[in-house]
């Protein structure tokens, strides 16, 4: 009956620290439901379906499950052992679907197939936004660069012109509140892509 139960075998890229680890293991979340899925279908009830596919789960989701599968080991239950999940909105509707169906005896196959969609459609927004942004990243790059370079350039082409430009009061003014500025629309950009994604 475990041989029913898919593995994830999807290569979930490396992040460093806690919270794109997490990341990575929102991103294994639909496998699991699958195999979640496939152990009930065979025949498991539904808590020892989560064990069994949660023990079947990489890394990085497997340690992001760790204390609710040490908690289904000990045949706590169900509702209590998933209240040990991460605090993140993908393993909250995670751990609701499943409590709905286990306090409502109801057919799993439904919600737990329509959780899984939604999160790989989830993903596939986030995976085509990140695509479709890489050139506003590029273009807040290469605006905070233009500043140093463009001083390059005049200190490579006219050295005296431009040194004159920053030994006066008025011209270093002008130079810093350019500088300043392009940060800040570089900040600007830079936190309009990351919150978007």
């Amino acid at each position: 009956m475990l041989s029913a139960l898919p593995r994830a075998r999807r290569a979930a890229p490396r992040r460093r620290g806690a919270r794109g680890r997490l990341r990575d293991a929102e991103r294994q979340l639909p496998d699991l439901i699958d195999a979640v899925l496939a152990g009930v279908l065979a025949g498991d009830g539904l808590a020892r379906a989560v064990l069994r596919a949660a023990n079947l789960s990489e890394e990085p989701l497997c340690t992001a499950l760790a204390e609710a599968r040490r908690r289904l080991g000990l045949n706590v239950p169900l509702p209590a052992s998933l209240a040990a999940l991460p605090p993140t909105p993908s393993f909250a509707l995670l751990r609701g679907a499943l409590v709905l169906v286990h306090e409502t005896g109801g057919e799993a196959r439904w919600p737990l197939r329509s959780l899984a969609w939604s999160l790989r459609a989830r993903e596939e927004l986030a995976a085509d936004f990140r695509s479709l942004s890489a050139g506003a990243r590029a273009q807040a790059r290469v605006i905070a660069a233009m500043p140093p370079a463009l001083l390059g350039v005049g200190l490579l082409t006219d050295p005296g012109g431009t040194w004159a430009v920053l030994a006066s009061p008025a011209g270093l003014a002008v130079v810093a509140a350019g500088g300043g500025l392009d940060l800040v629309g570089f900040a600007v950009m830079r936190h309009l892509v990351q919150r978007a994604g």
